[in-house]
């Protein structure tokens, strides 16, 4: 039983927004919106670490500091040039 199922795997895994990446959404960046002050935030998608700080740092952005980010973030480009050299 080590494979994961088809209902299982809509919950626990998603898509990057960017990079249309299939992980698993507690190893991506979640993002959340909102239209005003004092509304509960909306999920609006996910986003991989490596997307995510390519994305703050095209838009100028400090990347925030969270838990664990920056060694998730090499380990993940990493992984994205290694796939990309393969194509």
């Amino acid at each position: 039983h080590s494979e994961i199922s088809p209902k299982m795997k809509k919950k626990l895994f998603d898509t990057c927004s960017e990079c249309g990446g299939w992980l698993r959404k507690s190893d991506m960046i979640t993002l959340l919106a909102r239209s005003r002050r004092g509304e509960q935030p909306k999920k609006i998608g996910f986003m991989c670490k490596a997307c995510f700080k390519k994305f703050c740092e095209g838009q100028g952005l400090e990347i925030p500091e969270l838990a664990g980010l920056a060694e998730d973030i090499k380990e993940e480009e990493e992984r994205h040039n290694g796939e990309e050299k393969k194509m």
